[in-house]
C-alpha cells in the first residue's frame, strides 16, 4: 500500500471495459425527406435498403429490420398517392399531352412563318424589289430541317403539311384529354415511373434531377405540369 496526504491507496489494476457503439441508421420517413431517385430505385428493383440514407447498391448492411423498411415505404407511397390524387397513367397521359401541345404550338408557328414570307414575296413582287435576305424562303428551308414533315418544293403546299400536322396533334389531345374526362384510364402496370420522369420533364420542356428533388417536390412537379395542360386547354378553347 502507498500513502498519499494520508489516504491510504490500493495498487488494484483498473480494467477498462471497452465502448461497444452500435451505428444507428437514418431511414427516410416522408415524402418530402426521400428522394425520387431512391424512390424509382425501390419501385425498380424491391430493394427497401435505399430507404437507408446514403445506400449505394452493393453496400453492405448490418442487421436491419427489412419489414420495417417496407412498412415505411409503403407509408410513404399511400401519403404521395393521396397527396397528388391521381393514378400513375394519368400523369403519364397529362404528360403526353403537354408534349403534343409543345409540338402543336411549334407546327403552329411555323404556319405564322410561312404565311409572312408568303406575304412578304407577294408584296416585294409587287413592287419590285427583293425580298431581304434575313428572312426569305430559304430561311424557312432551314427551319423545316428541324420538323418531322413531308417536305415540299411549293411553300404553299408545304404549309398544308404542317396543317395536317397540327390537326394530328389536336385530334391526339383530344384523344387523351377525353380518357382522362371519362375516368378510363386504368393501371396496367406497363408505364413505370421512368416513363413518368421522361414524359414530365418534356412536357414542361425542361432537366430535372431525379437526384435532387424529393418525391414531394416530383409531385409538385406533376401538378405543374397539370396546370400548364389546363391553361393551355383553356386558351385554346377562348381561340387564344
Amino acid at each position: 500500500m502507498e500513502s498519499l496526504n494520508g489516504l491510504m491507496l490500493k495498487n488494484t489494476p483498473v480494467y477498462m471495459k471497452k465502448a461497444q457503439t452500435k451505428t444507428k441508421l437514418k431511414i427516410y420517413q416522408d415524402s418530402k425527406e426521400i428522394p425520387f431517385w431512391n424512390y424509382k430505385r425501390i419501385d425498380q428493383t424491391g430493394d427497401y435498403f435505399y430507404m437507408i440514407r446514403g445506400y449505394e447498391s452493393g453496400d453492405e448492411v448490418p442487421d436491419v429490420d427489412l419489414d420495417e423498411l417496407k412498412a415505411k415505404y409503403e407509408e410513404i407511397e399511400q401519403d404521395y398517392a393521396i397527396s397528388i390524387n391521381m393514378k400513375n397513367e394519368e400523369v403519364l397521359q397529362y404528360g403526353q399531352i403537354a408534349v403534343a401541345q409543345n409540338e402543336m404550338n411549334r407546327y403552329q408557328l411555323m404556319i405564322k412563318m410561312i404565311d409572312l414570307c408568303l406575304k412578304t414575296q407577294e408584296l416585294s413582287d409587287s413592287m419590285g424589289v427583293t425580298t431581304s435576305e434575313d428572312f426569305n424562303e430559304q430561311t424557312i428551308r432551314e427551319l423545316l430541317k428541324h420538323f418531322k414533315v413531308q417536305k415540299c418544293e411549293s411553300l404553299t403546299e408545304q404549309r398544308q403539311k404542317l396543317v395536317e400536322k397540327v390537326e394530328k396533334h389536336k385530334n391526339n389531345i383530344e384523344k387523351l384529354k377525353s380518357s382522362i374526362n371519362k375516368n378510363e384510364v386504368t393501371d396496367s402496370g406497363d408505364f413505370n415511373l421512368t416513363d413518368q420522369f421522361i414524359c414530365l420533364q418534356m412536357g414542361l420542356e425542361m432537366q430535372i434531377d431525379d437526384k435532387q428533388i424529393s418525391l414531394y417536390e416530383f409531385g409538385l412537379y406533376v401538378k405543374r405540369l397539370i396546370e400548364k395542360v389546363e391553361a393551355t386547354n383553356k386558351a385554346l378553347k377562348n381561340g387564344k
